[in-house]
């Protein structure tokens, strides 16, 4: 039973988001503590804020610090090898999350031209030809797991092109990233272990020095912040954030996406017939799956008061996207999901600084992925269980069984 009452609320177990109903708490929590103390029973707790014009306010405000604080809502960690793991729960693939400006600004320009919308356009065909080929697999059956068939391969393919992964090293690299998502899921009591995946792309980036080519990796290598060249350990960490949050994310909208299409039949039919509705389907498919669940924790520099409550110099503070994205005093019918919905200020890709990079590549790769698949695919039912992610950080389905028609 999914708990509505605030002293039996744990916003920090993964298995509320596994198993539970986390928009009943976030429900309860906005109407009756949006700005809500989650007391640890192993550390300090944290401030859970809930209410969109908050989350939006909030995350501008320069009082609330990125760096130096605890990326998770989980226990903090051990440190790993090499320096990697750090108590405070940062990791080497959180360079941006956890820096603020400046200099999180000049090494966001590092990376930003290779997002442009102009750029991200000139992608549509080669992420058309992915899909277009997992199509054909799929018309062979007439059932898949859509969460690992489909959705885990489309960004996975498309972020190791854009930062030069050689396709010959992907199925390792696959493995690795394996490792890593199933140990990052549990952060709630487990360890993160980035040691392989690091490792590979720390050698990638030794290889970029040496020979450059037309990709992010060598672009990393190659650039300068205040007239000096990143450290390794800049690149390595740049590298993993791009290649996670350019796979992970994309990946979790596109499985919530096509499982809202299967759980609202009649939203896939309104899209077949009338296409033009495809941008704004988009929009809501993020609204509703909302796949990052927090993002990361903030440390309040100064005394903050939200909603005449105080959060005190030091603590530590979330800002809950999902929960602001349901928002009953900002969207109409919160609950239903409506591909026609405008206006949609969805903040799924956050807000202020640490707005997404890829928000433009994310909503292309979903617009390809599931139009294609509705237009070619019918009848689509649920096959078994839809398993969730043990999470506490990202809001994953791990298995999307589905049959259908070709």
């Amino acid at each position: 039973m999914t708990p509505v009452l605030l002293d039996e609320i744990d916003l920090s177990d993964p298995d509320l988001y596994a198993t539970g109903d986390p928009h009943a708490v976030w429900t309860h929590l906005r109407a009756n503590a949006p700005v809500f103390f989650q007391k640890h029973g192993y550390g300090p707790g944290f401030w859970a804020i809930t209410k969109y014009d908050d989350v939006v306010a909030l995350s501008s405000d320069r009082r609330l610090a990125s760096s130096g604080g605890r990326t998770t809502t989980g226990r903090p960690r051990e440190p790993g090898p090499g320096g990697r793991g750090a108590p405070d729960g940062t990791g080497v693939a959180d360079i941006l999350v956890v820096t603020d400006p400046p200099r999180h600004t000049q090494l966001r320009a590092l990376v930003n031209k290779a997002f442009t919308p102009r750029v991200i356009a000139a992608l549509e065909p080669y992420v058309q030809n992915i899909v277009d080929g997992i199509l054909e697999e799929l018309r062979e059956r007439s059932r898949c797991d859509f969460a690992t068939d489909v959705a885990a391969r489309i960004p996975f393919t498309v972020i190791c092109q854009l930062l030069g992964v050689p396709e010959a090293d992907r199925g390792a690299l696959s493995h690795a990233v394996g490792i890593f998502m199933e140990s990052r899921a549990h952060t709630h009591d487990e360890p993160r272990d980035d040691i392989e995946l690091g490792r590979y792309f720390l050698d990638l980036a030794h290889e970029r020095r040496a020979n450059p080519r037309d990709d992010l990796v060598s672009r990393l290598v190659a650039a300068e912040v205040d007239g000096e060249r990143l450290s390794d350990a800049d690149v390595l960490a740049l590298a993993m954030l791009l290649f996670i949050a350019g796979s992970e994310t994309t990946m979790n909208g596109m499985s919530g996406g096509m499982l809202a299409f299967v759980e609202h039949p009649e939203q896939a039919r309104r899209l077949i017939d009338d296409p033009v509705l495809w941008p704004k389907a988009v929009e809501e498919i993020l609204r509703w799956v909302s796949p990052v669940l927090n993002g990361m924790v903030r440390t309040a520099l100064d005394d903050i008061v939200v909603r005449d409550t105080l959060i005190a110099r030091g603590d530590k503070v979330t800002l809950w996207y999902p929960s602001a994205n349901r928002d009953e005093e900002v969207f109409a019918e919160p609950f239903t999901f409506d591909v026609a919905r405008d206006p949609n200020p969805h903040i799924t890709f956050g807000a202020g600084w640490h707005f997404c990079l890829g928000a433009s590549l994310a909503r292309l790769e979903i617009r390809v992925a599931l139009r294609s698949m509705l237009g070619v695919l019918s009848d689509i039912e649920l096959d078994g269980e839809v398993q969730r992610l043990r999470s506490n950080v990202s809001g994953s389905i791990e298995h999307l069984p589905i049959r259908y028609a070709a």
